[in-house]
């Protein structure tokens, strides 16, 4: 095996970052960096990675302009790690990457009650599957891997609040205050045992990462549903739903969408634009 090759002073890295105090979620995130690079550099000596071979990869990769932008800052911070070590004299020039992102898939609201209807009638056998989207579309405010966080303790059903303990993008835990139909559900699901998942099944097993995802994807399935998985069709779906109805203040607030990522995220089609201009017409 080649000493100094990409795969193996990588997979050190990744050991060197798993030692240190990178939180498990960062973590794996950075595996998914290295496995869709690896694909393209495999053991090649780092030495020789080049601009030549780093444009053809950025070229030849399958994946959103966010997602390759991540996973070369990601080697960025690898090669660093590499010349600090001595494996190499100098960076190699790296192509420019730009992070743009285009428009999200998303539903119509009321396809969206449609989706979440099939799941209940699919997942009879696991109904917090189905409350886990509702939650996700009614809360755009929490990511589905926040509320694969929440305990039956993050609940508080007497004043109405779900707690996300470790969200992704704030230090301090995330309080969202819920509306009095899920409150009642909550309370008839929970089993009093505080240290329970939310998303779990009936035998006290979490759900798996994908639990929620794919609960998603057979209700599209069935209602021949295309491109719009579980985060667009719940988060971008709900919060472009917000938009039309509330102001971009309140709305920022409730999904947690910053300001720069608020166009990209909030989806107003040209007929709601030409009813706004007909009541702005004097």
């Amino acid at each position: 095996m080649n000493k100094r090759g990409f795969d193996r002073l990588c997979e050190r890295y990744l050991e060197v970052l798993a030692d240190g105090e990178v939180r498990p979620n960062t973590l794996r995130r950075y595996n998914n960096h290295y496995k869709n690079i690896e694909k393209y550099l495999g053991n090649v000596t780092v030495r020789k990675i080049g601009y030549g071979m780093l444009e053809d990869m950025k070229i030849d990769m399958p994946h959103a302009p966010k997602t390759i932008y991540d996973a070369f800052d990601f080697l960025k911070a690898f090669l660093r790690w590499c010349k600090a070590r001595g494996y190499i004299k100098e960076l190699p020039v790296f192509p420019r990457i730009s992070k743009r992102m285009g428009m999200r898939a998303i539903l119509d609201k009321n396809t969206q009650r449609e989706v979440v209807k099939e799941v209940y009638r699919i997942y009879d056998h696991e109904p917090r599957a189905a409350l886990g989207i509702e939650l996700l579309a009614t809360y755009p405010k929490i990511r589905p891997g926040e509320l694969r966080q929440v305990r039956e303790c993050d609940l508080d059903l007497i004043d109405g609040w779900l707690t996300v303990p470790c969200p992704k993008e704030q230090a301090h835990p995330k309080k969202v205050k819920l509306i009095n139909e899920h409150i009642e559900k909550l309370r008839s699901i929970t089993t009093g045992n505080p240290t329970a998942y939310l998303l779990s099944f009936t035998k006290g097993h979490r759900f798996g990462r994908d639990y929620l995802f794919n609960a998603w994807r057979k209700a599209c399935f069935n209602l021949e549903i295309t491109g719009v998985p579980l985060y667009p069709g719940t988060k971008h779906t709900s919060a472009t739903h917000l938009a039309k109805n509330f102001p971009d203040r309140m709305v920022r607030e409730a999904t947690g969408v910053s300001s720069a990522a608020f166009e990209r995220y909030i989806n107003i089609n040209q007929a709601d634009v030409v009813s706004l201009y007909e009541s702005a017409a004097p």
